[in-house]
């Protein structure tokens, strides 16, 4: 593995960009801040950014990377019934993939293999039958 892949170090690379998802924020103010640590073990931090979150409308699930190559992760949040049942759509309409958690797994985060998608965009919709989600889903 490349290990640029995951650490600019001293030599920043411009554009680089990060993101990361708070599986579990709290209500009202959240901080959030980076901390780069060079090759030379040198550390710099950024700014402190304060991100506000409504519980009643923090969203349920979440995909992360996006845009993902091989493996996308994602975290349920909570479920009312005993199973979760997922679906990824391609951008034709057609279903690609699916399958199921449980509710003992609904709290985890889950790995899914798309390596064997093409690239594009993708839907992936999530049901416990009582309610659905969906958000966008990039393969590069």
């Amino acid at each position: 593995m490349d290990p640029d892949q995951f650490f600019a170090g001293t030599k920043a690379r411009n554009g680089a960009s990060y993101s990361a998802t708070d599986l579990l924020p709290l209500k009202g103010a959240n901080y959030y801040r980076l901390k780069q640590v060079d090759f030379d073990g040198h550390a710099t931090y950024s700014g402190v950014q304060q991100l506000r979150f409504d519980k009643d409308k923090l969203a349920t699930f979440a995909l992360f990377p996006n845009p993902a190559t091989d493996v996308v992760m994602i975290s349920l949040g909570t479920i009312e019934n005993a199973h979760a049942q997922y679906t990824i759509i391609d951008a034709a309409g057609r279903e690609v993939q699916a399958g199921s958690f449980t509710k003992a797994q609904a709290s985890t985060v889950q790995s899914l293999h798309v390596g064997h998608l093409p690239a594009g965009i993708y839907l992936v919709k999530i049901t416990d039958g009582a309610s659905q989600q969906s958000a966008k889903l990039k393969i590069k």
